[in-house]
């Protein structure tokens, strides 16, 4: 009786060891979305971005000044307005790639990724009957 204790303690082991493997891999895997979205976010809104706004970049280069730049984004406030949303969403998920950084993740992050990883477990056993 008591071996099959040790055994079912064994499994638990064993599984919330696989757990702990497959969140970290899921953490992984949201890194790279974010990065791969802020890639998108970059190559679509910034550019556009960035052309709308390159006659002010040029006066900037050489004349630059606040008054210059509040220029720019007042006759620019499109091109302006979706620079600043691509380097404000660069800056947060920076913060955010920092604080996950190591694996260190919340209580309430990681039961988040737990629940996710036991969702897609149970997916996947449904689509193999």
């Amino acid at each position: 009786m008591s071996s099959s204790n040790g055994s079912k303690a064994d499994v638990d082991l064993i599984s919330d060891a696989l757990l702990a493997q497959k969140v970290a891999k899921l953490q992984q895997l949201e890194v790279w979305r974010r990065w791969l979205s802020m890639l998108l976010m970059w190559l679509t809104l910034g550019s556009w971005s960035l052309w709308d706004v390159r006659e002010s970049i040029l006066i900037l280069r050489e004349y630059f000044s606040w008054p210059g730049i509040v220029y720019g984004f007042y006759f620019h406030l499109g091109g302006g307005c979706g620079l600043l949303f691509c380097l404000l969403s660069t800056c947060s998920s920076l913060v955010w790639q920092i604080s996950h950084a190591a694996g260190r993740l919340s209580a309430k992050e990681r039961h988040q990724l737990e629940v996710r990883v036991r969702q897609i477990q149970a997916k996947d056993q449904g689509n193999c009957l």
